[in-house]
């Protein structure tokens, strides 16, 4: 499928491979690969872009993801829109009988994904050096902690492209929880399938805490969130930013008076996309 854009963007022309398998065999969960065509063997920067949800459910073809792909591949990134496990079926009856657990495969997908782009480099003309990761809300959450916990030996999944490296070079976050233990909500509590008092590793994935990593292991992130954000308080996301702040480079925008909305629907203050391309441009070209 051959598409152009034209927008605030340079004109770009591209084309979409559709229901990439990535996971194996045995997973029916796939990605959807944009890629911008120009002439030649140059090679691109990718991003891995993560849906939302609530870990309960949602899937790669979402408006707001769907949008975020096409703005960046205007810029010059191959983006890869990821279907990634979930804790329920949703209304199109996807995981509807739970064989895949959501939690903590939905974070062993993001990785999984990372892997492949590197393997596919060549294919897709990636540059295996320049990758990044986005998500919004509970893609957010998962697009950070694939970013903290790259090669974290407990948090690599079944290995799948074990020879190459779950690395990132940075990670936009759009609301999403860097500390789930504080914020409280019962809706993460299911997603593991298992008691959370008892799962070290879900412990480990709820809450961030930056100090607890030493700065090489810690890429560059951009935080947007919303100071009116009745759903996920805005206090979690600044003092996960303040922690950043002593370890690496990050970039915080709130967007103020909002509630959660993603920049890919232009929030009310102030067009966000230039922001995060300018950042990503900063780490990845």
């Amino acid at each position: 499928m051959r598409r152009a854009v034209s927008n605030w963007f340079d004109p770009v022309s591209y084309r979409i491979e559709k229901g990439v398998s990535y996971l194996g065999p045995d997973r029916k969960e796939q990605m959807d690969v944009y890629l911008p065509q120009y002439p030649g063997n140059e090679t691109f920067p990718c991003i891995i872009v993560v849906h939302g949800g609530g870990w309960a459910a949602g899937r790669r073809s979402g408006l707001k993801d769907l949008q975020i792909a096409v703005n960046l591949v205007a810029c010059g990134y191959v983006v890869m829109i990821i279907d990634c496990a979930v804790a329920r079926h949703s209304v199109e009856r996807w995981n509807h009988d739970l064989l895949i657990p959501g939690w903590p495969n939905n974070l062993y997908d993001c990785k999984t994904a990372v892997r492949f782009a590197k393997k596919q480099a060549e294919a897709y003309h990636i540059d295996p050096e320049r990758i990044g990761i986005i998500g919004g809300a509970s893609g957010g959450h998962l697009a950070l902690f694939a970013a903290f916990t790259a090669n974290h030996r407990g948090l690599l999944g079944e290995g799948l492209y074990a020879e190459y490296s779950s690395s990132i070079q940075c990670a936009v976050n759009l609301y999403g929880i860097p500390d789930v233990l504080t914020w409280g909500s019962k809706s993460f509590s299911g997603v593991p399938l298992a008691p959370a008092s008892q799962d070290p590793a879900w412990r480990a994935a709820a809450k961030l805490e930056a100090t607890r990593h030493k700065s090489k292991d810690v890429p560059p992130m951009f935080i947007v969130h919303g100071e009116q954000d009745e759903e996920i308080q805005f206090r979690l996301s600044d003092e996960f930013v303040n922690q950043l702040k002593e370890l690496n480079t990050v970039s915080q925008y709130a967007v103020e008076g909002a509630r959660q909305r993603l920049p890919s629907r232009a929030a009310p203050a102030i067009d966000l996309r230039p922001l995060i391309i300018r950042f990503l441009d900063a780490y990845l070209k």
